[in-house]
């Protein structure tokens, strides 16, 4: 693929960045922000008075407005600053804090470099470069003056490296089979780093936190395959699904290292499961997802 030699590295990353931006999200996820949000508000205590979103973008998928009525506080959290001031405009909520913050941080100088030697396709200097990448939590430690009682995390850990991956799969076809495996391989690896600071960060450092609520795709469904979507959805209601892995359905990646961290993190008593749950999200016209939903406690 050779665009980038007539775009630029910079002018690939503005575009890649732009491709983010779903148009209808807000008229398609109609459903699934509201039973999000209901969700979010039973959440509400006497002492829990302020709400943190993690990766709250646009807020395509919560109501703020309704979210207002009921905590004092509300922050916004994301990478993307006019993302979060776009959605305290859309809800009228002018009280809502945000806070720009790129969960796992690489800057605009590494990108171009990504870029220059998967043009040239210098199979060692991308595997070295992204193999690096695994120090990039630790170099650029998350702050710690966010302070909230409840926790909210829900598309976040599929996105932590989601540039990465869409950078590399721009050029992949230029690799061999075993190359993009290997790729991808060091792609899961920097998911589960990102995911486990993420959530240590959640739960060590931002003051006051409680309750943390993560909801992350499990599978993904196109087309016809929404009907099977449909069939796994009707087993839990009816309770008869206990183990979502008896159906064989390919992972999003993301959601995988989400559900092994927090299942250790349950395991040694860090945190404690308090809910469990399911819901369809029709993320685009022929795209389902299948949304796991933990709600967590100190």
């Amino acid at each position: 693929m050779n665009e980038g030699k007539f775009l630029g590295e910079t002018k690939i990353l503005e575009r890649l960045i732009a491709s983010e931006t779903i148009e209808d999200s807000y008229e398609r996820w109609t459903d699934y922000r509201y039973q999000l949000t209901s969700l979010i508000e039973g959440l509400k205590e006497k002492t829990t008075d302020r709400l943190v979103l993690l990766g709250a973008g646009r807020c395509s998928d919560l109501d703020l407005k309704r979210l207002s009525k009921v905590y004092q506080e509300i922050i916004l959290v994301d990478r993307d600053l006019e993302a979060m001031e776009e959605a305290i405009k859309r809800y009228e909520t002018p009280m809502v804090k945000t806070y720009p913050l790129d969960f796992f941080k690489v800057t605009t100088k590494e990108y171009d470099e990504l870029i220059k030697n998967l043009q040239e396709k210098n199979f060692s200097l991308v595997k070295e470069q992204l193999s690096n990448m695994k120090d990039v939590p630790k170099n650029n430690p998350l702050p710690e003056d966010i302070e909230g009682e409840v926790v909210v995390a829900v598309g976040l850990h599929s996105q932590l490296i989601s540039r990465l991956v869409a950078l590399f799969s721009l050029y992949q076809k230029q690799f061999s089979y075993e190359e993009r495996q290997e790729i991808q391989n060091i792609f899961s690896e920097l998911t589960t780093v990102a995911v486990s600071e993420l959530h240590n960060w959640v739960t060590n450092q931002i003051g006051g936190f409680r309750t943390f609520l993560i909801g992350y795709e499990y599978a993904a469904f196109v087309g016809e395959q929404r009907a099977f979507m449909d069939k796994i959805l009707e087993d839990y209601l009816q309770g008869v699904v206990h183990d979502l892995s008896r159906y064989g359905i390919f992972r999003v990646q993301g959601g995988v290292q989400a559900e092994e961290d927090i299942r250790k993190r349950v395991e040694k008593k860090q945190l404690f499961l308090r809910q469990w749950g399911m819901f369809s999200w029709e993320f685009l016209k022929e795209k389902q997802y299948l949304v796991t939903i933990m709600v967590l406690s100190t």
